[in-house]
């Protein structure tokens, strides 16, 4: 098979028609960056093929955004001798068309037809999968799926096997699987497939298990049954024993003892606690008669310092008093500088303000002028803009309508030709003054006719002739011209046109005025980006703006006569803050001094009180009496202290040889003790009732006799299954033998694949092979002696196997008569430089057989391919040939 050209539009990234075409036999190498199509073209081969024409799940062929497209595909290919032409459009008007030699199709035959070429299925149902594949699911490598060999095999293995039986004949179909398939089924009754016990045999295994466990449990149940009478035994001895003697009663006798001694212990506790109290209370009235006699002894040592700091208060006063005139003559001084600096800014504001005006009117009126000139424009652009809106209103049709029918126009004259070139061709040449009726008109002399119906002839004097037309497709000729007719008046309605010249007329005056709205449009934008209602309100804005200026103008009072330039409103305002600052330090002086001068009297005035009334204090009387009343009662205090502590320490030493904490802990050992002994005693007596109860249950069983019972049928049941064991191994052994023949006999029957393996494998790894299993999908991989699975290659390794294996799949297809085309997405990109040559050897020797299409994003990869990279974005800009 060979792909001679591929066309998409409205598929994915290609809004617009895009062909591939001019490809080679042999290996094409397509490559482009990430996001530049080549995953969409190797989409759209595979829907080509794959997905019905009706099918509504091929939704992701559509260009992003855009649910209205539909998708088409035209693929032109050679195969089996003919020239093979598909179109398939999804979505939209879907309809599937095929050309094989001139020999047309569409629709469900079709697909049939290309499903039968390429050998692969159809969905039911949704979009195709890759179970449906077949063949090309196996030839065709998806990006990143190269290491995945088993599922691709699996879904092609019926078309193989067809393969190798064509070119084996008789061999493949002596098998043996007769025997071996009622043997298998033999096995099963016994074995699963993994040569696990089934049916009877797991059953009779279970059993025995069972039984066994039964066995054991039984077992068990009469050793117990045995130790529980030893247990009751020894329970019954110790049940007397302490009914005897009753030793919890001694434990709660001891534990009353030690709770008498501490009662009287926490009774002396009590006693040293109100000691602690009084011996608190006598140190705090100790403490209080101390603070009292050195409050005294301070007052004394106070009325000296008094007396000091009076003096020094009378000193601070009169110095401030002298530093007072100065203070208020630099307050007047800085008093009249601010003033003055207060009438200069006001001045030069006014100036400022005055200046400030005039611009603002004259800037005003400048943006009055220009803005009415931008609305002027603006209202005129709107205009010739409206009406070249209506008039595309007027003009309106669709281009997609007009597309189609250029399209059915074509296919309806191609139609034409066709028909008139299989249509019978009547030549007549009469004799001067006879003529024939054809088709019921009068013709004479000479003329030429072609039939396409079936047609009467008269010839007067000689009778009538009935002219059928010959021909296989004329009649499927003929409808299909008269549903292309009855399409194209039906389109032409649709637009409102009497012909396709007058919709392409049409077509571009709805073009030119499309394009005159665009350029109007933006012209209007740049002059009225906000719109005219903005620009109008903008206008209106700067003529409120003129007016204010003018008003503002004629309210200021009359300006003074100025002979220079207009004052410097940030000079004066500096001058003006500096006088403030000045004013404000000499101010805050000023008022730290009155602070001063005021606290400094009122400190002279305090001093003097205060000297005045301790000197009193201590003079009077009473003062000395209380004196010697404070040693008296300081004196009787600190002998009571004295013989508290005495009390307290005593009974300390008392309470410390009692130990109450041990005698509390003995309380709680003796007592809990007792409650134990009571409790141990009374679940004695409980389990003596429970072992008397379960005796005597267990007693009637016959546990003896149940177990004889058991052990009788174990052993019926183990000859059973020892019976089984050896009819299954038996049936295994059978079974492995037969499939090591059936297995000699696959080698032969795989011998042609097995010889394209070892072609490539040899390029690829000269001492090295590789081995398919029943199914044809490789298995094991032997290299240097060592034996291993495919699938523990490495993932590079396996992809590179992988392309080794599919080559020789499709050199046994070729081989076998059936179509085959390799297509590559990005593969391969897993192989270090050295492997990535080699496998552009075994590329370059299986392209003299099959056509491959290699598509990449790494070009600089396969510059050792022989072939040149065709680089898609420059084809997609036609920018580079084909």
């Amino acid at each position: 098979m060979k792909l001679l050209s591929l066309t998409v539009d409205q598929v994915r990234q290609f809004r617009a028609p895009f062909t591939l075409d001019g490809l080679a036999p042999g290996i094409n190498l397509i490559s482009g960056p990430n996001e530049s199509g080549k995953s969409t073209l190797v989409q759209a081969i595979r829907a080509a093929f794959f997905e019905r024409y009706a099918s509504s799940s091929v939704d992701y062929l559509q260009p992003w955004g855009d649910s209205s497209a539909a998708p088409s595909v035209e693929l032109l290919f050679e195969a089996q001798g003919a020239r093979w032409h598909l179109r398939k459009r999804f979505l939209k008007k879907k309809r599937c068309d095929l050309t094989i030699d001139g020999q047309s199709c569409s629709n469900d035959e079709a697909e049939e037809k290309l499903a039968g070429l390429l050998g692969f299925q159809f969905a039911k149902k949704g979009a195709s999968k890759p179970d449906h594949w077949g063949i090309p699911g196996l030839l065709w490598v998806e990006q990143g799926g190269g290491q995945s060999i088993e599922a691709p095999v699996s879904h092609a293995s019926e078309h193989l096997q067809s393969a190798l039986n064509s070119l084996l004949g008789e061999v493949a179909s002596s098998s043996g699987d007769d025997l071996i398939q009622q043997v298998e089924q033999q096995r099963q009754l016994l074995l699963t497939a993994a040569g696990k016990p089934r049916g009877e045999y797991a059953e009779l295994a279970t059993t025995c298990s069972a039984l066994e466990g039964q066995l054991d449990d039984l077992d068990t149940r009469i050793r117990h049954y045995r130790e529980r009478v030893d247990r009751l035994a020894l329970v019954q001895t110790e049940h007397r024993r302490a009914e005897q003697e009753r030793p919890w009663e001694s434990q709660l006798q001891e534990a009353d003892k030690s709770a008498r001694q501490l009662a009287a212990i926490e009774q002396e506790q009590r006693e040293l606690q109100r000691d602690e109290d009084q011996r608190r209370q006598t140190e705090a009235t100790l403490q209080a008669y101390r603070d009292q006699q050195a409050q005294a002894h301070r007052q004394a040592r106070e009325l000296q310092q008094r007396k000091v700091a009076e003096a020094d208060a009378e000193a601070a006063l009169e110095t401030l008093q002298q530093a007072s005139e100065p203070v208020q003559a630099n307050v007047a001084a800085a008093q009249q500088a601010y003033d003055n600096a207060a009438r200069e800014l006001q001045q030069a504001r006014e100036w400022e303000r005055r200046d400030g005006l005039e611009k603002a009117l004259q800037q005003a009126t400048e943006q009055l002028a220009e803005g009415l000139d931008a609305l002027q424009r603006a209202e005129q652009l709107q205009q010739s803009l409206a009406g070249v809106r209506q008039a595309l209103g007027e003009l309106r049709i669709d281009e997609a309508v007009v597309e189609d029918l250029e399209q059915l126009t074509a296919e309806l004259t191609d139609t034409g030709i066709r028909l008139e070139a299989i249509a019978t061709r009547v030549s007549y040449q009469l004799d001067p003054g006879v003529s024939i009726t054809l088709a019921g008109e009068q013709v004479s002399e000479s003329g030429e006719t072609l039939l396409t119906d079936a047609t009467r002839m008269s010839v007067p004097g000689v009778g009538s002739f009935e002219i059928t037309p010959g021909g296989t497709d004329i009649n499927a000729l003929r409808r299909t011209q008269s549903e292309q007719q009855a399409a194209v008046a039906s389109l032409l309605a649709e637009t409102g046109v009497s012909s396709l010249e007058e919709a392409r007329n049409r077509a571009r005056e709805q073009r030119r005025l499309a394009e005159d709205a665009k350029r109007l449009d933006a012209e209007l934008r740049a002059v009225a980006p906000g719109g005219l209602d903005l620009l109008r309100e903008r206008h209106a804005e700067c003529a409120r703006q003129c007016d204010t200026a003018r008003q503002q103008l004629q309210a200021l009072p009359a300006a003074a006569e100025r002979t220079g330039p207009s004052p410097d409103v940030e000079a004066a305002q500096q001058t003006q803050q500096d006088a403030a600052g000045a004013l404000k330090a000499v101010e805050a002086r000023r008022e730290a001094h009155q602070l001063e001068l005021s606290r400094a009297e009122v400190r002279l005035d305090s001093a003097r009180t205060e000297v005045k009334q301790l000197a009193n204090t201590l003079a009077a009387p009473e003062f000395k009496a209380r004196e010697n009343e404070l040693a008296d009662q300081l004196l009787r205090t600190e002998q009571a202290l004295a013989a508290c502590l005495e009390r307290i320490e005593r009974r300390q030493r008392e309470i410390d040889a009692a130990r109450p904490d041990l005698l509390q802990q003995d309380i709680e050992r003796l007592r809990s003790s007792a409650t134990i002994l009571q409790e141990t005693h009374q679940k004695r007596a409980e389990e003596l009732a429970s072992l008397r109860s379960a005796l005597q249950s267990e007693g009637a069983h016959g546990l003896e006799e149940e177990r004889a019972t058991l052990e009788n049928n174990l052993q019926h049941n183990r000859r059973r299954h020892a019976e089984l064991e050896r009819r299954a191994r038996a049936l295994d052994l059978l079974l492995s033998l037969l499939t090591e023949r059936r297995q000699e006999l696959t080698r032969r029957l795989q011998a042609p694949l097995q010889k394209h393996l070892d072609h490539y494998l040899g390029i690829l790894f000269p001492d090295a092979g590789l081995q398919v299993n029943d199914a044809l999908v490789p298995e094991q991989f032997q290299r240097k002696g060592e034996l291993g699975r495919f699938a523990d290659l490495s993932f590079g390794a396996r992809e590179q196997t992988g392309l080794i294996a599919r080559l020789a799949y499709a050199d046994l297809l070729q081989e076998a008569g059936r179509p085959t085309l390799i297509i590559l997405d990005d593969s391969l990109v897993h192989s270090d430089r050295e492997r990535q040559g080699i496998m552009q050897r075994v590329l370059f020797d299986a392209a003299r057989r099959h056509q491959i299409l290699l598509f990449t994003c790494h070009p600089e990869n396969w510059q050792g391919l022989g072939v040149a990279p065709r680089d898609l974005p420059a084809l997609k800009l036609g920018t580079a040939g084909a």
